[in-house]
Parts: structure tokens; C-alpha cells; sequence
């Protein structure tokens, strides 16, 4: 006879909750989608010892009721939730690269599940940049906006134009330039800002040291971000000392290529 699973206390720890029962993980997993905050800390074996139940759900924007039961498997049988609906192409005419792209079959490469078994794409990505002709497209899919990746195309004589797809899911089209092709507007500049879902993402890539530092100190004590994901070009190794002096950790490290992303969260009392 199977045992109905019991409730999960709100200040319970996380780490021992996954621990305690594996397929809690692939359930939880599962709820948060691929751009969490958290879903990254918990793919990286990562979460901290002294994070409680009742504080990831806030930092993953989960109701507290719907993010026990899931953990506790009492949500199993619960309907899953429509995906959302794929948006309409960008029909805005000849012009578009998107719709070009799509009717020239362009070369296509959804980065996603190389990410999400842990693997660098980018060796797969340039291994597909030959067979783009001149004036082709090159179309890629990714968890996120991957302005490196956008960099170094920049200088193999691409440009490239991106739009948010869904939770998660961005959409990158590359174009190998030839000639007086109108260029698309520039990437964003250093020190952007922007949200997804509950994650405030700050982009410090090329500013001169010290503003790097300050804007993420800035970001951190304007009390707006529940949770960080700041994306510099190395190891800011002085901003640790900071962060412990306003409360804050930085609760996991990611290195993709010349990108490197911290993941900041104020400390649990």
C-alpha cells in the first residue's frame, strides 16, 4: 500500500528536501523551466544548505502552496499547464530577417539541450557557420540572449538581430553579410538591465573597472532585485567582500566561454 506524502514545512531546508527524496528534483525541475534562477542553482548541485523551502519559492516566483505540494509529489497527478502559444512570425515584410530566414531554410541549431546536459554548444555552433552562404542565415535557438556568442560572429562578418521567443527561449538570427546589406541596430550597451520572470539581469561586459562593481552594488542596494544574474567578463573576485557587507551571497558561479555570470540573492535570515 503506498503511503499518501507527507506536507513539506515552509522553513524546511531545500537541499535536504531534494536530497531526501531524488524525484523531487526532476519534479521541481520540471515546474521552474529552463530560465529559473533557481533551476540553475539546483542543476549545478549548487543550492545552498540554508536555503528554505518558503524563500525559493519567492525567489522562483512559485505560490508557496503549489511549490510544497509539487516537492512533496502531492501535485503529480495535476494537470500540466498549456504551453504558451508560439508567437506569429515577425511579418513585417520582405525585410524581416526572421521570415527570410525561414524561407530560405536557413541553417538552424537549438542550442537548449546541449546547455542543459551541461556541454559547451559552442564548438557545434561554429561547426555550422560554413555551410551559411553569403547574404544566409543562420538561425539559432538558446535559453537566453547569448550577446558573446554574438560578439564573436560580429567578427567573422555576421550581424545579428534576437527576440524573446517565450520563458526561457530566445531566438537569434545571424546574417552573413555581403556587400551594403542595412545593418540591424547594435547590441545593447554595457550596464543593461532587464527581468525574467523574478531574476534581475544586469550585463557589466565591457565597462571599465570600477563601474562594473558599482552598478551591480547599485542594483543590489536599490532593494528591487529579489534575485541577480549579473554577467561580467571575468571573476569579479572585490565584489564578494561587498556583497557580504549588505547581506548578500552570491550563491553559484557559471563560466560560459568569455562570460561569466554570478547568481546574487540576498542572505536568509
Amino acid at each position: 500500500m503506498s503511503i499518501a506524502p507527507g506536507p513539506i514545512a515552509s522553513n524546511a531546508s531545500l537541499l535536504k528536501v531534494l536530497r531526501d527524496d531524488e524525484s523531487a528534483r526532476a519534479r521541481l525541475l520540471d515546474l521552474l523551466g529552463p530560465d529559473s534562477a533557481l533551476a540553475d542553482l539546483i542543476g549545478q548541485d549548487a543550492v545552498p544548505a540554508r536555503l528554505r523551502v518558503a524563500e525559493a519559492a519567492r525567489m522562483a516566483g512559485v505560490p508557496l502552496d503549489r511549490f510544497t505540494a509539487v516537492l512533496s509529489g502531492a501535485a503529480a497527478e495535476a494537470p500540466k499547464a498549456a504551453p504558451p502559444p508560439k508567437p506569429a512570425p515577425c511579418g513585417a515584410g520582405p525585410n524581416d530577417w526572421f521570415t527570410q530566414a525561414e524561407e530560405s531554410g536557413a541553417v538552424h541549431l537549438d542550442v537548449r539541450p546541449i546547455l542543459a546536459s551541461g556541454r559547451d554548444p559552442f564548438a557545434d555552433i561554429m561547426a555550422r557557420v560554413p555551410e551559411v552562404p553569403p547574404n544566409g542565415f543562420l538561425v539559432v535557438d538558446a535559453p537566453f540572449d547569448p550577446a558573446p556568442l554574438r560578439r564573436v560572429l560580429a567578427g567573422k562578418g555576421f550581424t545579428s538581430v534576437g527576440r524573446p521567443v517565450g520563458p526561457g527561449h530566445w531566438r537569434i538570427c545571424f546574417r552573413r553579410m555581403d556587400g551594403g546589406t542595412v545593418l540591424p541596430p547594435p547590441l545593447p550597451k554595457p550596464g543593461a538591465i532587464w527581468r525574467e520572470g523574478n531574476v534581475v539581469h544586469i550585463d557589466v561586459r565591457g565597462m571599465m573597472p570600477p563601474g562594473p562593481l558599482n552598478a551591480v552594488l547599485r542594483l543590489v542596494e536599490s532593494g528591487e532585485a529579489p534575485a541577480i544574474m549579473a554577467h561580467f567578463d571575468r571573476d569579479p573576485v572585490p565584489l564578494y567582500a561587498e556583497l557580504e557587507q549588505r547581506g548578500w551571497d552570491c550563491v553559484a558561479k557559471q563560466n560560459h566561454g568569455d562570460e561569466f555570470r554570478l547568481i546574487l540573492r540576498p542572505r536568509a535570515d
